[in-house]
């Protein structure tokens, strides 16, 4: 599935004949929807902003490109911001038009001074057709005429925060470490009925300048290969800064990332997610133990345990378990080595995880 991620700044329109008619000035904010990626066959973007007022704006795009929409007269306050894609022209929009990709409403406070950010995710709407016959004792009978496509994504607010949904992310990487550099989008990952095979997810926020999260890209590759990926769990790393505190991290950056420590698991950029940058004001690694049934954090991990290899038997790990799989030694008091991942794939129905 693609998915398309728009970011909007909104910002105070002093302007009054931009911004309201003559007489008591409405406060206005006018806001640049940047559409990263156009799915192929779209030609119609369209944003409806709903607050004090309704605002719609529509603009012509080109499947497979870059795209900005200029919204301008927006209602100040809270206001909900959705995003509909159609594979029609702008110009043949009509009342009974039907959009191929929408997104969920997105709620976003739009101030009178500064910026104001929202992302939006459009998928792939889906259709249900539906027959309504009304029988001779005067009931409604309600036949099921088509296919309902099932949620991509949980509703609900998302967070960073432990019971929080993790938002409905898109990175820019490479599934597994290799291949071509794609999309790699979290309702890939989401897997309620365990149709996909998905028992846990670990999500790795990094930066390249980091010290402890070097130590943790060279450490979980082995682990991943030798215990985790056959039990289900996915791995994915999201590099947010480069080589220096505060820049923005590169594709070189990632390139060279995945060359060095030998990635075999998912990773990309999370350059455009601000939500992750300096996660709570922790510094790097911050790392997310989610629920793949439901996208719930169970667990955010700040820092650094030593994972290395440092253990043949038990004995040599004094109090603690020597885990044959890793060789690393961790506490009698979790099921392995990544704890709460561990938890997770047994809950979610891995056989064993030795």
């Amino acid at each position: 599935m693609r998915t398309m991620w728009m970011t909007a700044g909104a910002a105070l329109c002093l302007s009054m004949a931009a911004c309201g008619d003559a007489g008591l000035e409405e406060a206005t904010g006018t806001a640049t929807a940047n559409i990263t990626v156009v799915p192929a066959g779209v030609r119609c973007i369209q944003v409806e902003v709903v607050g004090s007022r309704t605002v719609t704006r529509t603009v012509s795009v080109t499947g497979g490109q870059s795209s900005a929409l200029l919204l301008s007269g927006l209602p100040t306050g809270a206001v909900t911001v959705t995003g509909r894609a159609y594979e029609g022209t702008c110009a043949s929009l009509s009342s009974t038009s039907v959009a191929a990709w929408v997104s969920d409403p997105e709620r976003v406070q739009v101030q009178a001074a500064g910026v104001a950010n929202v992302t939006l995710s459009l998928r792939r709407a889906g259709q249900l057709g539906v027959d309504v016959d009304f029988d001779k004792d005067g009931g409604v009978v309600v036949r099921d005429g088509g296919v309902a496509a099932p949620p991509s994504y949980p509703y609900g607010a998302g967070g960073l925060g432990v019971g929080q949904i993790f938002p409905a992310m898109t990175f820019e990487g490479y599934r597994d470490g290799q291949g071509a550099y794609t999309n790699l989008s979290l309702r890939d990952d989401y897997d309620p009925d365990g149709d996909r095979g998905v028992r846990a997810l670990y999500i790795l926020v990094c930066a390249a300048w980091c010290a402890p999260c070097r130590q943790e890209a060279a450490a979980l590759p082995r682990m991943y290969r030798n215990r985790y990926a056959a039990q289900g769990a996915r791995f994915l790393t999201v590099m947010v800064e480069g080589p220096s505190p505060g820049q923005a991290a590169s594709r070189t950056d990632l390139d060279a990332w995945v060359a060095q420590y030998r990635i075999n698991h998912d990773i990309g950029l999370g350059t455009t997610a601000a939500l992750l940058a300096n996660p709570a004001g922790a510094s790097y690694p911050t790392n997310y133990v989610v629920d793949p049934r439901t996208m719930v954090i169970q667990e955010v991990v700040q820092g650094y345990r030593s994972l290395e290899p440092r253990c043949l038997t038990t004995s040599d790990c004094g109090d603690e378990t020597c885990d044959p799989l890793t060789n690393v030694c961790y506490p009698a008091t979790l099921p392995g080595p990544l704890g709460s991942v561990d938890a997770l794939l047994l809950r979610n129905g891995a056989p064993s995880l030795l």
